[in-house]
């Protein structure tokens, strides 16, 4: 197969994905699974290969030099794999690192610039698309293209390492056509909330449309408590704005989708909105951008105060002392909300609700439902050009297709309530299923990136340093929006510097 033909729609993707998603066991850890075939232990006297390995979220504990917080798990089962690996191939050592500290992508690029990033790392995959041609990132494809020799006999990754994967995994394609990063995993986003603060406020069931969800919040806010614990400071400013504001753009642009969409595969990539922008059909002056952000801004009435100057774990002890109603954030929080010492009260979750004309006239109707956080998960690795340089290009990719065997990634992924395998056959964990998070990677993938992914990570900072003010109130929005159109007009310039040709 040359996966570089391969290029699905993200239509015709997440059609397959929907068909085969369903079949997703309910969980339990298993024990590594050991090779098939192939895989045999290394002849005595073979040269001796260390692999620095940045694991991100699935970082064993031991390594990681931080304390966990409140309700946080110990992690050991990418340890327990990777000492699996060593009995099958002795001259290689899987060294984990520790995750960097502060801004990730600001470490990242500190790293990848100045040639001291490990050999494989947790990246996002629009940082690793940002990246092309700057020689930081190994293709994959030709290690996809080979069969895994530890998959089980009946597995599809026994013909290519590729095919035993979910479609989803080549959602970030790279415009070269290449794959840079892989998706092992797949996260799900929506709401968690406090079901004794919804009960206590009147709150008749989990809402069903944005006016709904919004009518909820100002019900909770009337019992003296926030609708909304938000984080608008510190290293993940940009998480609960962003993933709102991009699930408001599908709603406000749905109608300009094929404007955007030059190539038809389903969604405007970062070069497509540059000409947009260019062309003066995305704007910030635009109606619909205008209702958007009106639209969050209306929103930001149910936040607590200060919810500027709160970093994530200063919200995720507001939300889970009882003093909001709800808290949006990803399925990576479940295990560690339904163990933190500080909930006394029972837990539930939705998905983010569809916004009518109810919220907004330009809305037009028959939007579809569709999965926000498809193309996102935490088993988000690429090899770095440190690899390259160091010869252990080869052992880490032959340690990924040994983690990413079915019984193997269901005991990394779903040693906590976590995410949802990507590997045809992972099974997710039992919690993980039972409260919905696994139904939304059914949803067809979201046709608009969030404002952190539609250009550039320094549009996205960008956004939330005039967006974040103008909810709340702290700048009108006449310059707000002048401030926004020239972060748009700046970024579409970088992505005409480093447009593929």
């Amino acid at each position: 197969m040359n996966l570089k033909q391969s290029n699905l729609s993200r239509r015709q993707m997440l059609k397959l994905m929907g068909t085969s998603a369903a079949g997703l066991a309910l969980a339990a850890c298993a024990a590594p699974a050991a090779p098939q075939a192939g895989g045999e232990a290394a002849a005595p006297g073979q040269e001796a290969v260390v692999v620095q390995f940045d694991a991100g979220g699935f970082t064993p504990s031991k390594y990681t030099g931080q304390q966990l917080q409140e309700g946080q798990a110990d992690l050991v089962a990418f340890d327990v794999v990777a000492n699996a690996y060593k009995e099958v191939k002795p001259n290689v050592t899987i060294e984990f690192q520790p995750v960097p500290m502060g801004n990730r992508r600001e470490a990242m690029v500190t790293m990848l610039s100045g040639g001291t990033a490990p050999d494989m790392m947790w990246t996002q995959p629009d940082f690793v698309n940002e990246d092309l041609g700057k020689g930081w990132w190994l293709a994959l494809d030709p290690w996809l293209e080979m069969p895994s020799p530890y998959a089980p006999d009946d597995h599809p990754a026994r013909s290519t390492w590729y095919e035993g994967f979910y479609p989803s995994v080549d959602f970030w394609r790279a415009p070269d056509g290449n794959l840079y990063m892989l998706l092992g995993d797949q996260t799900a986003l929506g709401c968690y909330y406090n079901k004794d603060v919804f009960e206590a406020a009147g709150v008749a069931g989990e809402p069903e449309t944005w006016a709904d969800w919004m009518a909820a919040a100002a019900q909770v806010q009337e019992t003296g408590k926030a609708g909304f614990s938000w984080s608008g400071g510190g290293t993940n400013a940009l998480d609960q704005t962003t993933w709102v504001s991009g699930w408001l753009s599908k709603y406000f642009f749905w109608n300009l989708l094929s404007t955007y969409d030059k190539d038809g595969n389903g969604w405007p990539d970062k070069w497509e909105m540059a000409d947009a922008i260019h062309e003066g059909t995305y704007s910030a002056m635009m109606d619909e951008q205008v209702a958007r952000l009106r639209t969050l801004k209306e929103m930001a009435q149910y936040w607590q105060e200060g919810a500027l100057g709160m970093e994530n774990e200063a919200v995720y002890r507001h939300f889970l002392s009882g003093e909001s109603g709800m808290c949006i954030t990803g399925v990576w929080n479940l295990n560690r909300f339904l163990n933190d010492p500080a909930r006394e009260f029972e837990l539930g979750w939705f998905y983010f609700r569809p916004v009518t004309q109810v919220t907004s006239a330009i809305v037009p109707e028959g939007v579809p439902m569709t999965n926000v956080a498809s193309g996102y998960g935490s088993f988000q690795y690429a090899l770095t050009a440190t690899a390259l340089n160091n010869g252990t290009e080869d052992a880490c990719a032959d340690f990924l297709m040994f983690s990413t065997t079915p019984e193997n990634i269901t005991t990394i992924v779903s040693e906590t309530p976590s995410t949802i395998p990507n590997v045809i056959g992972g099974r997710a964990h039992e919690i993980t299923q039972s409260m919905g998070f696994a139904e939304t990677v059914e949803y067809p993938a979201s046709s608009f990136q969030e404002d952190d992914s539609l250009l550039d990570f320094e549009y996205g900072m960008n956004f939330i340093s005039v967006v974040l003010p103008y909810a709340v109130g702290q700048l009108g929005e006449e310059d707000m929006l002048a401030q926004l159109q020239g972060y748009m007009e700046a970024a579409a310039a970088r992505m005409d510097a480093i447009r593929p040709t």
